[in-house]
């Protein structure tokens, strides 16, 4: 399963911390307006 997840903020990444935990899904793609926060790397 292919999952999106828009916002890479708290809740965002949480969501995205777990689904990779579990196994879930077998794509997990992250959208931010910020590109960097997205991408995995902080300021």
């Amino acid at each position: 399963m292919k999952v999106g997840i828009v916002g890479t903020g708290m809740v965002g990444s949480a969501t995205a911390y777990a689904l990779g935990l579990r196994g879930v899904a077998s794509e997990i793609v992250m959208v931010d307006l910020d590109p960097a926060l997205a991408g995995g790397t902080c300021p």
